[in-house]
């Protein structure tokens, strides 16, 4: 279950984005170089990472699409996400763990990375699916998975659970119920990831009232913690209000009711108009772009628009004044104003 449709915005030599990802990819990751060490695997991620996070820069800079940029940021790390199963699918045969142990396990994206939506430090949500009675074993092909991953610099959180662990968890957690809403296999067992989306709808239906109810009450919350008002100082894009979340809270609520998780699905069905549409959609990508370039401004994880960085951002975007504050001023006016 995603959001939005997959990037297409095309870079050098008129190949779409993911086309050259998956060049790059098998160029660098050699199936006859599967079961190297895996040192140096976590180093082959690295350098892919740090090569395809340069591309995806420059795309930023001359101006890509910003929903188009998280989505290609998701796409490279599937890339990377898929060849650490691989490898430990690989390692496992060696290692004894065996096939009926293997295909017990589905790799699923949770949350902002199972809507393909990911700024340069974004986290990786992961949720390895496994059939009941199969926990140890799944953990066995588990942690070597983790481990490429975080010798590759890359922050996973992750769950191991079946499904039924999944549905009990979720109604204990706001959190977790939200996340489930956009998720995406990425590798091993389909059937048990159709079986956690047939779970899923059926608690939808049962439940739509008080899942609705719940994300109103985490709203409300969010709000009381990260401000209410849409012209705040310092803002932060994702969680204010008029922020990202705002947009994702709708979603959200539109799953509940309506099995709606994105704008055009909601557009078909006449909930909203062309025009609200464009302009949801024109919004969010502006929001991604200020979050994106946030990112790499500051080289970290970063929500929050300072003073100091709403400069920076301003002067990236343009925004030109007598006054650098006069710009940063703009620049804090236009993203939280729009899923109000």
């Amino acid at each position: 279950m995603v959001t939005h449709q997959g990037e297409t915005f095309l870079v050098s030599g008129g190949r779409s984005h993911s086309e050259k990802v998956l060049l790059h990819a098998a160029s660098r990751f050699s199936v006859n170089n599967s079961l190297a060490d895996p040192a140096e695997i976590s180093q082959q991620f690295r350098t892919f990472l740090k090569i395809e996070d340069q591309r995806l820069k420059m795309s930023h800079r001359c101006g890509a699409s910003g929903v188009e940029t998280a989505t290609a940021r998701s796409s490279v790390l599937d890339v990377v996400v898929k060849r650490a199963y691989g490898v430990a699918t690989l390692l496992g045969e060696v290692g004894g763990l065996s096939q009926e142990a293997q295909n017990g396990c589905a790799v699923v994206a949770l949350g902002g990375y199972g809507r393909g939506e990911l700024a340069p430090y974004s986290d990786l949500d992961i949720l390895f699916l496994h059939l009941k009675h199969r926990l140890l074993q799944t953990r066995r092909l588990v942690e070597p998975i983790l481990r490429l991953l975080w010798d590759a610099g890359l922050t996973v959180g992750h769950s191991i659970r079946s499904v039924s662990d999944c549905m009990s968890a979720a109604r204990a957690d706001p959190h977790l119920q939200t996340a489930l809403v956009s998720t995406r296999l990425l590798a091993g067992n389909g059937a048990i990831y159709d079986s956690l989306l047939e779970a899923l709808e059926k608690d939808r239906r049962k439940r739509a009232d008080s899942f609705i109810t719940t994300i109103k009450r985490e709203r409300d919350t969010r709000y009381g913690k990260f401000g209410a008002a849409v012209c705040l100082q310092e803002p932060n894009v994702k969680e204010s209000a008029g922020g990202i979340r705002d947009l994702h809270t709708a979603l959200w609520a539109a799953y509940a009711r309506y099995k709606c998780q994105t704008l055009e699905e909601l557009r078909a069905r006449d909930f909203i108009s062309v025009a609200e549409e464009k302009a949801a959609g024109r919004a969010a990508d502006f929001l991604w772009r200020v979050r994106y370039a946030a990112h790499l401004a500051t080289r970290r994880k970063t929500e929050r628009l300072s003073l100091d960085l709403q400069t920076t951002l301003a002067r990236e975007f343009g925004y030109k004044s007598s006054a650098a504050a006069a710009g940063a001023g703009r620049l804090r006016g236009l993203p939280l104003n729009h899923f109000r």
